[in-house]
């Protein structure tokens, strides 16, 4: 990235999504001083074993503003979606919500799940994906989701896009985080019901010899 300060914002599904992803990256951006802005579309209501729903709902917001802290995101926004239905969602609705947040935060640089990777299992991670690639290709068009104009708001140009995927063979571009592995795994840390999870599910798929 160019060396003028930029506006990133991190669009994910759910919460521990970027910072697995890209945490190191994003850390080392906001070190390099552009500002960072976390958008995270649901609450990760059904994302334990353990836990209700209720419980999980509780612990989102906290949790994913603790995560924001430690990688340096100025603010984190949740949209509020329950976990595993964005795909219910009309893409035009999450489209026009993540562009609100383009448009608002003047956002020039965009991180998020690679629409087009292929042999993506998740459909929340399909369904936020697509939404953010049409939002920040039409965000700069007025004519698209004009109500947000008459909020004051302008249209934004984005000017560069990261696409992270668990195809990681078709990877066009590595980052060296050797400075900001720490703060990455420490914002995984802040994770803590979904760090829990993924050791559940570990243990989970080897009791069932998947591994």
């Amino acid at each position: 990235m160019e060396t003028k300060k930029r506006v990133i914002l991190s669009v994910a599904a759910h919460g521990d999504d970027a910072e697995f992803m890209a945490g190191g990256t994003l850390a080392k951006l906001v070190d390099e001083g552009h500002d960072l802005y976390l958008l995270i579309a649901t609450d990760n209501d059904r994302g334990s074993y353990h836990l209700s729903a209720a419980e999980l709902k509780i612990i989102a917001r906290p949790e994913a503003e603790a995560a924001g802290k430690v990688l340096g995101a100025k603010r984190v926004f949740l949209l509020g979606y329950r976990d595993g239905d964005l795909c219910d969602m009309p893409n035009t609705t999450l489209r026009g919500q993540v562009m609100y947040y383009i448009r608002k935060l003047r956002a020039e640089v965009i991180f998020c799940w690679d629409p087009f990777a292929p042999f993506e299992n998740h459909p929340d991670h399909r369904a936020i994906a697509l939404a953010t690639s049409d939002a920040s290709s039409f965000s700069v068009l007025p004519l698209f989701h004009p109500e947000q104009l008459a909020e004051g708001m302008q249209p934004q140009r984005v000017i560069e896009w990261y696409w992270y995927s668990k195809a990681h063979w078709e990877t066009n571009k590595r980052v060296d985080i050797s400075a900001t592995i720490e703060r990455k795994i420490r914002a995984l840390y802040a994770y803590n019901c979904q760090m829990v999870l993924t050791i559940d599910d570990l243990l989970d798929e080897a009791r069932h010899g998947c591994r």
